[in-house]
């Protein structure tokens, strides 16, 4: 689980209240798990279960399109997508490792030099607004975000493999609530 939030901003490129240039400003706080199973280099005797959190934040600029019907009982359905250009501003990772049923290492945040620094994704959405007055709308969104970059960034490596970089990338769904003025 993650939190976003920031400033949407929505840019009416016709006359008609229909097409929009949809950009803002957004903090994401976002992460993920990877889980090994395998011979750990500091216990080759014993098959190892090694679990990483990875928490990072992003500040993102997402810029696309947005679709909205017209009005019909004060609600307006919208679709968007577009790219999303994030900045990475921390990453941090919890590690376990559970040998024979006993943990080997504590649970603590660390620093995580290996995040990458930047991070593209496509995203896309459907939701609903519902118009409170002329100049204020309530809005609901459900997104999908697909990364193409990968989150490791080239110093990242396996701990079973140390030859293999590490790759992953962060796909989100995400349930944005709103206000438009």
């Amino acid at each position: 689980m993650g939190i976003c939030y920031g400033i949407p901003l929505d840019i009416n490129l016709t006359k008609d209240e229909n097409y929009y240039f949809t950009t803002g400003l957004k903090m994401e706080h976002v992460g993920g798990k990877l889980k090994y199973e395998g011979i750990h280099p500091g216990y080759p005797e014993e098959n190892a279960h090694y679990t990483i959190k990875y928490n990072a934040i992003f500040l993102s600029i997402p810029t696309g399109i947005k679709l909205k019907t017209p009005s019909f009982n004060n609600f307006v359905i919208a679709g968007h997508f577009g790219l999303s250009h994030a900045v990475g501003l921390s990453n941090k990772k919890m590690e376990r490792v559970e040998v024979a049923g006993i943990e080997q290492k504590d649970q603590k945040k660390t620093k995580y030099d290996g995040g990458s620094f930047f991070k593209e994704s496509l995203f896309a959405g459907i939701g609903l607004e519902y118009i409170i007055n002329d100049k204020c709308r309530a809005s609901f969104m459900a997104n999908y975000s697909y990364s193409f970059t990968n989150y490791h960034n080239r110093n990242a490596f396996s701990l079973f493999d140390p030859s293999e970089r590490l790759k992953g990338n962060l796909n989100t769904v995400e349930f944005a609530f709103g206000i438009f003025f």
